[in-house]
């Protein structure tokens, strides 16, 4: 089944992204090691961009990796990040993007809205999902990209989004994911792991939390 897309899907800019230096970055440690991410930094094959597309009526951003130079179509991985707003993180993830690429895939990371500067709000998965799935119309006009064969590969949070993609028949051949949670509620209510955040993120939650919980948990499952 293909998707049908939240919106009508421009693609507006791209621009290039000079990646800080590995001690400028905040627990790069957890990511990659400074051999790693010198080696990927300094591989002048590639290139990193930066690149603007619509999404709801926002302008949202993502990712792209690949070829500085393409020259034939190549096989997309879709990789959704963890955590929630990013400012940027394009160096955390860097060595994640060199990986793929040197084995034979395009990157393209989508920001999701009110990371990367752009306006919205995170709703974790809630209305921020269209973000995701609006990556399709940008995959059709990325150069070098082989619209026809893409996958998605989640962390974390962006696991749970992976989970949502599939179950909107987001047109990948295969997934994988890592850190991923698949049950909302007991991170959610109070004493989890994420009771506060949910206040925060989902002001409505005590009052519509069972609502929030099927729309992250048991739709997954169907």
């Amino acid at each position: 089944m293909q998707i049908v897309l939240a919106a009508a899907t421009t693609l507006l800019l791209a621009q290039p992204v000079t990646v800080p230096k590995y001690e400028a970055i905040p627990k790069i440690g957890l990511y990659a090691s400074p051999e790693e991410f010198e080696s990927a930094r300094r591989d002048t094959r590639f290139r990193l961009s930066r690149m603007s597309y619509e999404s709801d009526g926002l302008t949202v951003f993502a990712y792209v990796y690949g070829p500085a130079e393409p020259k034939d179509k190549r096989p997309v991985v879709v990789f959704n990040r963890g955590s929630y707003t990013w400012k940027e993180f394009a160096g955390e993830y860097l060595t994640t993007f060199h990986r793929l690429a040197s084995a034979g895939f395009l990157v393209i990371a989508p920001m999701v809205r009110g990371s990367g500067g752009a306006a919205g709000h995170d709703e974790l998965g809630g209305a921020d999902l269209d973000d995701l799935l609006n990556t399709v119309a940008v995959i059709r006009q990325l150069p070098g990209a082989d619209a026809e064969t893409v996958f998605m590969y989640g962390e974390s949070r962006g696991a749970m989004m992976t989970y949502q993609a599939i179950r909107e028949h987001y047109p990948m051949l295969a997934a994988a994911v890592y850190g991923g949670f698949t049950d909302l509620r007991p991170l959610a209510e109070p004493g989890g792991k994420f009771a506060a955040a949910a206040a925060m993120i989902w002001p409505d939650y005590a009052n519509h939390k069972n609502e929030r919980s099927e729309e992250h948990t048991s739709e997954l499952q169907s």
